[in-house]
C-alpha cells in the first residue's frame, strides 16, 4: 500500500507540474503524450487546429487557442480522441513549442509507432488558456504520411481511446457485534502506469515464491518462472544472489511486474 500510495503521489505530481509549469520555454498552449509513467514524453510541435473528444451523452464545448474546438464529455463513457497535425522537417516559424525542442518527423513517428505496440497506456494532456484535462489513453490508429514538395513534412491523423484501469478489489468482510456480517470493497488504489520489466535479479531473502508474489501478484504463479528459467524442483532453495529470473508473458502479450 505504501508502494501505490508513493506512485499516486508521483502521478499526481508530474500531471500538476505538466499543466501549471510557467518555465518561458514552455509553450502557454499545448498537447502533450507521455509514456511510462512520464518517462518518456513529447509536446506536439504544431498545435492541430481543432480537437475532437467522442463520446455519447452530455457534453461542452471549449475553444482551443482560437483555431478550433476542443468537445469535452462529462459521462463515464470512453471517450475517442483524434486530431490532424503536421511533423515539420525542419524548425519552421509556426512551431507551438520552442525551436529548440524541435525534433525530426521520423522521431516523432517511431516514438507513437514504439508506444502503440508495447500495448501499454499512454497519457494525453491537454493545456489550453481555458481548459485543462489529462487522461490514460490506447493509441488505436496513427495514419501518417509524406507531404509531397514540403521537403519532409508528415502530416498525420491520431486516434486515442481512453483507457480505463481494471484492477481487483478486495472484499472485506466487516461484522459487528450481533449484527450481520456486510463484504465491503477495499478502496481502488490508483493504477501503476509503468512499463512492466522483463526480468527480475534475485536478492538476499528471495525465493520465486516471493518473486511470484511481488512481481505477477500471485505466489502461485512460481511455477510458471521454473519452467521459464528451467529451474528444477531441486534447486529451488539454491539459487544465487544476483540470478536473472526471465517473467512470464501475461495474456495481453507483456511482461508482469514492478520495479
Amino acid at each position: 500500500m505504501i508502494q501505490l500510495d508513493f506512485w499516486r503521489y508521483i502521478i499526481d505530481q508530474k500531471i500538476k507540474d505538466l499543466l501549471n509549469e510557467k518555465k518561458e520555454n514552455k509553450p502557454k498552449y499545448r498537447i502533450n503524450l507521455s509514456h511510462n509513467n512520464f518517462a518518456e514524453m513529447f509536446d506536439f510541435p504544431v498545435l492541430p487546429e481543432s480537437l475532437e473528444v467522442k463520446k455519447t451523452g452530455r457534453g461542452a464545448s471549449f475553444d482551443i487557442i482560437g483555431l478550433g474546438e476542443v468537445n469535452v464529455i462529462h459521462s463515464r463513457q470512453l471517450a475517442e480522441v483524434s486530431f490532424e497535425g503536421v511533423f515539420p522537417a525542419i524548425p519552421a516559424h509556426y512551431l507551438t513549442i520552442d525551436s529548440q525542442h524541435w525534433k525530426e518527423p521520423s522521431y516523432y513517428v517511431s516514438t507513437i509507432n514504439r508506444w502503440q505496440e508495447s500495448r501499454r497506456p499512454s497519457r494525453l494532456l491537454v493545456h489550453t488558456e481555458g481548459y485543462k484535462f489529462s487522461i490514460a489513453v490506447s493509441i488505436e490508429q496513427f495514419d501518417r504520411r509524406e507531404v509531397a514538395g514540403s521537403g519532409g513534412d508528415i502530416e498525420f491523423k491520431l486516434t486515442l481511446k481512453e483507457y480505463r484501469f481494471h484492477l481487483t478489489r478486495k472484499a472485506v468482510v466487516v461484522q459487528k457485534e450481533g449484527e450481520e456480517a456486510v463484504a465491503k470493497q477495499d478502496k481502488q488504489p490508483r493504477p501503476d502506469e509503468r512499463v512492466p520489466p522483463a526480468t527480475y535479479t534475485l536478492k538476499k531473502g528471495d525465493s520465486l515464491w516471493s518473486v511470484a508474489r511481488t512481481q505477477l501478484k500471485d505466489e502461485q504463479r512460481y511455477k510458471e518462472i521454473m519452467k521459464l528459467n528451467s529451474i528444477r524442483a531441486d534447486q529451488l532453495r539454491k539459487l544465487p544472489i544476483g540470478m536473472v529470473l526471465k517473467l512470464p508473458i501475461t495474456p495481453e502479450g507483456r511482461k508482469t511486474g514492478a520495479t
